[in-house]
């Protein structure tokens, strides 16, 4: 019988978990279902190394997803389940320091900019609810951004679902750098400057981890990708709100 090597940790394996980590032998590149099977078991289970996780992605972001969509996966909090839960403590954590979440300054300009119509209301009614929602709201926008980097490094090796994963675990970790400039508003009055810095580390901090995956190319290249991705999720993004508000006329 053939013995193979485990995907973890590379000890020799027979049967259905490696003797040496404990990581099942049975796994397989990313799926839908698989995601979601994620969310529904981890969500709630801090004790499947979400602090490790944080720390890895601190330390080293690109080389801890990488391990991860190469089956190396017994050590890591699942991406559902990070981006899920951070998104959470996020939003928990800017209604106990009063600090806006990106949602709730997008839902005050809407604000501002609306009439008393009936097509205004809803579309007011709809961003309250994902404001209101931050954490879900974070996984529903993670395809679009998905779809955008994925486009944006089409010639590279990784597939959608692989761009699902990676955007996952950039925007779980972007959530805590916002709970991070959050506790820092309480000891800053200039909120406008908090808010400014903090979506400059999180952009930095994307950016770094997709230059850094995705090598192929020279850094100027890879570099105009992120750019060219932002601009796609931007756009993506802008054309379901137009389609949004016109469906509601």
């Amino acid at each position: 019988m053939k013995i193979e090597a485990c995907k973890n940790c590379g000890a020799p394996v027979d049967g259905n978990y490696c003797s040496n980590c404990g990581q099942k032998t049975s796994l397989k590149p990313i799926t839908l279902s698989s995601l979601m099977k994620d969310l529904s078991e981890n969500v709630l289970q801090l004790e499947y190394g979400l602090f490790f996780t944080i720390l890895e992605l601190t330390k080293t972001p690109a080389q801890t997803i990488k391990n991860y969509l190469d089956c190396k996966r017994k050590h890591y909090f699942q991406p559902v389940a990070y981006a899920f839960t951070l998104a959470s403590l996020y939003f928990l954590l800017s209604q106990l320091v009063e600090h806006n979440t990106f949602i709730n300054s997008v839902l005050e300009g809407v604000l501002l900019a609306s009439e008393d119509s009936h097509s205004d209301k809803v579309l007011i009614n709809g961003i309250t609810w994902l404001a209101d929602n931050y954490a879900i709201t974070t996984l529903l926008v993670i395809p679009i951004f998905s779809l955008s980097s994925y486009l944006a490094f089409i010639k590279d090796d990784k597939n959608y679902l692989e761009h699902v994963v990676i955007n996952l675990y950039i925007t779980g970790h972007q959530s805590l750098i916002y709970s991070a400039f959050a506790l820092l508003g309480i000891l800053v009055t200039n909120s406008d400057l908090i808010e400014t810095i903090s979506l400059f580390v999180s952009v930095s901090y994307a950016s770094f981890v997709l230059v850094t995956l995705f090598n192929r190319s020279n850094w100027p290249i890879r570099f105009l990708k992120v750019f060219l991705s932002y601009v796609l999720a931007i756009s993506i993004m802008l054309v379901l709100l137009v389609v949004t508000a016109i469906l509601l006329i």
